[in-house]
């Protein structure tokens, strides 16, 4: 703006006057002469001389009537001239006002212009300047949108990067835990079925042992009534077995004839022509079975075998099977029970487990020992027939004699004719066929009878302890024992006949195993496996390859894979072994060796073969399958260098480079190369550590300078460095001027802590006082700090002042300078809307609040409490007397003479019956103001008629006592006595000699 523009207020104003009054018409304004005595002149008057003075006097004193009317008349004059010029003065006065109303009017329309013009002048000015920001923020604007764009866009590909990158390392970690999850819930599967069968066999255990416990209890009986079948003692049996471990399973054996029968019948073979060739086996049968309970008991499966104890033959059949049962049946038992009926062999096995209701009873043998006898006969006949081939009949007769070859002819002659009856469709039966028997042959029938039971025998066995043997207490393999048996048992059967035995035995097991499958499913590929490891014993291999084929078939079908016909079971099996497979991989190359199969399966190269199939995809799903079959390789074989080099590469694939680091550098543990060093350098040059890349790509370069892509990735490595260096040094410098920085901060806001520490102190300190400043503005009473400490609370004026008793106050605390004033209670009042109390018309401000009851000033406490933040309550009847002594054993806080209570205190002999303000009487020797006098004040706690049973700990006693509440320290109305420190008064309601003071807890306030 243009400085001519601003006018001269005061030059302007005295030119708009003068020509105000030079155009205005208004009446002469004479001047005004005032005299210097008490009375006007009138106009065209002379001042009084001496003797006109005199003369006047002399009519004051002799014509007092004449006087007074010439003064009279004067005086109207006077009062006429008088009353004449004032109103021309107030004519001259309104006609300047007018004139400066004028004035100002017009200087007030000059400004108006001025103003107006300056207005308009200062938007025109405005407009320019904004129109030229507009135009300067729509630069801005489109150079920060485009620079916005840049920036956004930068930041949505490196948010794409790093979500792929997210997405990546979700998708491994997810892979890597569902196979830990995998692992973990068929590692758990198997700990709670095994747990459940530590339960059943608990179980078991305890079932047997309480089944053991009535066995005995039965045996006992029978054994009074002589109804036992075992002259063995059945208790004994019961007994004898451990209750701790796998449960034997015990075999009695009651062969086809006794030595000793107590009551007859031990040889139940009737006039049969060829009784006296049946075989005695007991003794034989016995011996192979205490062999075959060594046999298993290699393998931790435990037989007892009780012989010789059956009293005899004429208990027998499924009777004498329930009623063993009925004495043992706490105890795993098989019973073989041989029988001979003429020419008829029989054997029945009856077997039970711990914890059956009833044996199971069946027949397993029925034959014509006859027949057998006979075809023993010409198995020895039709082979030595067979030596004699060549021989001439002297020959034979000089080596065998007469009468044997005689008795070989014989038999041979029958032998003939039973082939002739044969074709003619004659049963044998009908001919007479006496052959000549010798002890071979009848020996030859024994073994055959030995074999058939303990072929039976241990078929029942086996399927004892892989059936019902609890899980927990099997001992692997878990394969039977019986195929490896078989051709030491029946070495005099024929070829065709041994194998139909062993089908018949392999079949019996696959219809075991298929059970035992229902029990543990998970097992069964193990189970099969073992059971063909067995089956190689054989000479005939083709029964452990079914086995191994069956294993396969198990295990491809549990991962997953349907089979058909046309299932290579191999490459299957091949495909989807897992690091859990080692021990079974190692087993099925076992058996793969017995049967003279060169193959040889490595799990380790099975996962690394599979993943290395896949490792050239970009997909990170399947990357993260590959990294965990790379693992499932490295766990079976942790020194397989190319498995750690391969998932070092999968890694920098999904881009995780610390594990690619780590892969690479275990690599190079294993044998160090050009390749896997400039590998680690590009994972190292990803991580940002730029050193480590440069030094790994130089000592690749050292190996194989060759190496595709090495040269110009170490010129990268080497120009990143030197840059990072130089933003390192950089970054070095701001960090040291940041800390320094900080120090400095640091060390203000310790000396502000300090201050602040020290304040909270101070603040704490016996002697000190604070005023808590209020939420809603002002200030808390003024409270000062009473130590902590102990007296004698009580006294001797009253009874409800009895007993004194000790008192200790454990903590400090802050109480009222001054009793609450109306300044103090009012402030609340406005704060809070409460009507005001009365103030009797005494005065408010520093006076005492009155006309407060004990809840009213409850309230007042919480208001405080509220508004500072720190608890603010009444004192306790024990804190207000400690305080109010200040130390002090007598009636008042300064002794026990009355006289000078007046200057302590307000009472009746001085208080004028009213209030007074606060602190203008002397303080006690803790500078606390009315203690004694001015207003009652009320305490925290019920009113109760004496100290019997009150709090030692300065606390308030609110419990029991009657609704009252304590009022203490006199007031303005009462006498010097009631104005004792011990003096006790009670109430619940407010007047005009009852206030309060207020107490702060301080203990929590540092």
């Amino acid at each position: 703006m243009s400085k001519d523009l601003t006018p001269d207020p005061k030059r302007d104003i005295n030119a708009i006057i003068k020509k105000i009054q030079q155009n205005t018409r208004h009446t002469p304004v004479y001047p005004v002469r005032q005299s210097s005595s008490d009375s006007p002149l009138m106009q065209g008057e002379q001042r009084p001389g001496i003797l006109q003075n005199l003369k006047n006097g002399f009519k004051y004193v002799f014509a007092n009537d004449k006087w007074l009317q010439d003064r009279r008349d004067k005086t109207a004059r006077w009062l006429q001239i008088s009353r004449e010029r004032h109103d021309e003065a107030m004519q001259q006065k309104n006609q300047q006002f007018r004139t400066m109303e004028l004035a100002i009017s017009e200087l007030q329309r000059q400004e108006t212009q001025i103003f107006q013009a300056e207005e308009r002048q200062r938007d025109r000015e405005l407009q320019t300047y904004l129109a030229q920001a507009h135009d300067l923020m729509l630069q801005q604007e489109g150079e920060q949108n485009r620079e916005m764009t840049r920036k956004l866009a930068a930041l949505q590909r490196e948010l794409q990067t790093r979500e792929g990158q997210l997405n990546r390392e979700n998708l491994l970690k997810m892979e890597m835990i569902r196979a830990e999850i995998s692992k973990w819930a068929v590692e758990r599967q198997r700990e709670i079925q095994l747990e459940l069968r530590h339960i059943d066999a608990d179980l078991q255990r305890e079932l047997r042992l309480e089944d053991r416990k009535t066995a005995i209890g039965t045996v006992k009986e029978n054994k009074r009534l002589q109804n036992n079948p075992l002259c063995a003692q059945a208790e004994e049996i019961l007994v004898g077995t451990p209750e701790q471990g796998i449960p034997p399973l015990i075999i009695l054996l009651s062969p086809p004839t006794l030595k000793f029968d107590e009551r007859g019948g031990g040889n139940p073979i009737g006039n049969s022509p060829l009784a006296q060739h049946f075989p005695l086996i007991e003794k034989k049968l016995a011996e192979a079975m205490h062999s075959l309970a060594e046999l298993y008991a290699r393998r931790n499966r435990p037989l007892r075998v009780i012989d010789g104890g059956w009293r005899s033959k004429a208990a027998h059949g499924h009777a004498a099977a329930l009623q063993v049962f009925g004495e043992i049946k706490s105890e795993p038992g098989l019973l073989l029970e041989s029988t001979v009926q003429s020419h008829e062999f029989f054997l029945n096995i009856g077997f039970w487990a711990s914890g059956w209701q009833a044996p199971r009873y069946q027949a397993a043998v029925s034959l014509d020992w006859h027949e057998a006898l006979y075809e023993s006969v010409k198995t020895r006949i039709l082979a030595w027939e067979a030596k004699q081939a060549g021989k001439s009949e002297q020959a034979i007769i000089k080596l065998y004699g007469q009468s044997a070859v005689d008795n070989f002819r014989h038999n041979l002659d029958i032998i003939a004719r039973e082939q002739q009856c044969l074709e003619e469709d004659i049963d044998l039966t009908d001919i007479d066929r006496d052959y000549k028997i010798s002890r071979s042959d009848s020996a030859r029938l024994g073994r055959f009878l030995i074999a058939t039971n303990l072929l039976h025998a241990a078929l029942v066995i086996d399927e004892y302890f892989l059936l019902w043997v609890p899980f927990e207490q099997r001992q692997p393999p878990l394969s039977p024992l019986l195929p490896i048996l078989l051709p030491a048992w029946f070495k005099d059967m024929e070829a065709e006949s041994l194998a139909e035995f062993t089908a018949l035995a392999v079949n019996f097991y696959q219809n075991l195993y298929a059970e035992l499958g229902t029990q543990s499913p998970d097992d069964l590929p193990l189970l099969y496996l073992e059971y063909a490891d067995t089956l190689a014993e054989l000479p005939d291999k083709v029964w452990a390859l079914r086995q191994l084929d069956n294993a396969l078939g198990v295990l491809v079908s549990q991962r997953g894979e349907n089979i058909d016909e046309n299932t290579d079971l191999w490459a299957a099996m091949y495909t989807h072994l897992q690091e859990t497979d080692v021990a079974w991989v190692a087993l099925l190359n076992q058996v793969l060796e017995k049967i003279g199969d060169e193959r040889d399966f490595d799990v380790a190269k099975a996962c690394f073969e599979r993943a290395l199939q896949q490792a050239g995809s970009d997909d990170a799903a399947v990357l993260t399958r590959v990294v965990a079959d790379f693992t499932q390789a490295i766990h079976v074989q942790a020194d397989y260098r190319a498995a750690w080099l391969q998932r070092g590469l999968a890694y920098s694939a999904l881009e995780q480079w610390v594990l690619a680091e780590q892969d690479f550098t275990q690599a190079l543990t294993l044998a160090d190369d050009a390749i896997t060093r400039h590998q680690r350098a590009k994972t190292c040059f990803e991580q940002g550590k730029l050193v480590d890349a440069v030094a790994d790509a130089e000592a690749a370069t050292r190996q194989d300078a060759g190496l595709p892509d090495l040269a110009q990735d170490l010129r990268l490595f080497r120009a990143t460095l030197a840059a990072d260096e130089k933003r390192q040094r950089e970054a070095m410098e701001a960090a040291e001027l940041k800390r320094r920085k900080a120090e400095a901060a640091e060390l203000k806001r310790r000396k502000v802590e300090a201050a602040e520490r020290r304040k909270r102190e101070d603040r704490t300190r016996a002697g000190n006082t604070f005023c808590d400043p209020l939420k809603s503005g002002g200030l808390a009473p003024e409270m000062m700090v009473i130590p902590a400490g102990s007296f004698q609370m009580g006294g001797t004026g009253h009874s409800d002042e009895k007993p004194i008793h000790p008192v200790n106050i454990a903590e400090p605390f802050a109480i009222g300078k001054y009793q609450v004033t109306f300044d103090n209670y009012d402030y609340y009042c406005q704060a809070t809307g409460k009507n005001k109390p009365d103030d009797e018309n005494w005065g408010r401000g520093k006076r005492p609040v009155i006309n407060v009851s004990w809840q009213d000033a409850v309230n007042y406490c919480q208001w405080l409490s509220e508004q500072t933040g720190h608890e603010y309550r009444l004192p306790s009847e024990a804190e207000w007397e400690y305080a109010c002594r200040a130390g002090s054993k007598q009636k008042y806080c300064f002794g026990d003479d009355e006289k000078i209570l007046e200057d302590y205190a307000w009472y009746d002999a001085n208080s004028g019956s009213k209030t007074h303000p606060v602190g203008e009487k002397k303080a006690n020797a803790w500078e606390l103001h009315d203690v004694h006098g001015n207003v009652w004040e009320w305490c925290q706690d019920h009113w109760h008629g004496n100290y019997k049973g009150a709090p030692d700990d300065g606390s308030a006693w609110e419990s029991g006592g009657d609704n009252n509440r304590l009022l203490r320290g006199g007031c303005w109305d009462i006498n010097t006595n009631s104005c004792r420190a011990a003096y006790r008064n009670n109430d619940v309601y407010g007047g005009n000699d009852r206030g309060f003071r207020v107490l702060c807890v301080v203990s929590a306030r540092t």
